[in-house]
């Protein structure tokens, strides 16, 4: 059973996505010559590329990936790309050779969405939302919200609404997380598989995931008493690393990996 939070503080902030790939060459070039995403930083098997509502890094190193993944089968969580003109972004990626699903349908914030195929089945969505801000520059898009399919759905949103301390939006019909406004969302929909096996724990914490969601503190000890007080297990415990920040990895509900993570300052 997942505990209840009792701090009013707001410790968290959904900020980031991690998407770990097999083939880092050929995940690299569609996301900068098929979406045109610009590189910001780039090291062997990583890349940081430029996106504005959430912070986007590409990982190589992973494993061959499943045949048969899809969003709630093997990819639990779906990034969404929040563009101003649905019409003519689904247009402009398909003469570059983007390839999407067949239907378009309606997101739960109104406005049409299309999952949008990545290289090893990695799935996204581009949408349109007109309460979601969205920039105009193709090479900075937006990541406006994350779809997370859920196997325990009462869990998960229960995880993330009062864990890390989200908020439910009454006005919409599912479920529907967010922070303050303009801040990305997370929408939660059931009809996932079951979790797959957990990875031994010497392994990566991101193991087992294309996509990996990250939140943000302003106080990685602040967050870790809040874990421990709740007794939320940590699947990977406080590290200090060399790029300038100290993280620790959680499971929700349904046995996902979440980083919490504090980046220090530079001198």
């Amino acid at each position: 059973m997942i505990p209840v939070a009792t701090e009013k503080a707001r410790l968290f902030e959904l900020n980031f996505i991690a998407v770990r790939v097999c083939d880092f060459a050929a995940s690299l070039r569609f996301y900068h010559q098929i979406l045109g995403l610009e590189i910001r930083h780039q090291k062997p098997d990583w890349a940081y590329l430029e996106t504005t509502g959430m912070t986007f890094e590409l990982f190589g190193g992973a494993s061959p990936a499943r045949d048969d993944l899809a969003w709630g089968r093997g990819q639990a969580v779906r990034p969404a790309i929040v563009v101003p003109d649905f019409a003519s972004a689904t247009k402009r990626l398909q003469q570059r050779g983007a390839q999407f699903a067949a239907t378009t349908e309606q997101s739960a914030v109104g406005g049409p969405s299309r999952e949008l195929i990545a290289p090893e089945n990695i799935r996204w969505s581009l949408a349109q939302a007109s309460e979601t801000p969205a920039v105009e520059q193709a090479a900075h898009p937006r990541i406006g919200w994350v779809e997370l399919a859920a196997h325990d759905l009462t869990g998960q949103e229960r995880f993330y609404r009062e864990i890390l301390q989200m908020r439910s939006d009454p006005r919409t019909p599912k479920p529907v997380l967010r922070q303050a406004g303009g801040q990305p969302l997370l929408m939660l929909r059931a009809g996932a598989e079951p979790p797959e096996p957990r990875p031994a724990l010497e392994g990566s914490p991101r193991a087992g995931q294309p996509v990996v969601l990250s939140f943000e503190t302003p106080d990685i000890q602040a967050a870790h008493r809040h874990m421990q007080r709740l007794s939320v297990p940590l699947s990977k415990d406080l590290t200090h690393h060399d790029w300038g920040g100290i993280d620790f990895f959680v499971r929700d509900a349904d046995g996902l990996p979440v980083q919490v993570v504090e980046y220090l300052p530079t001198s």
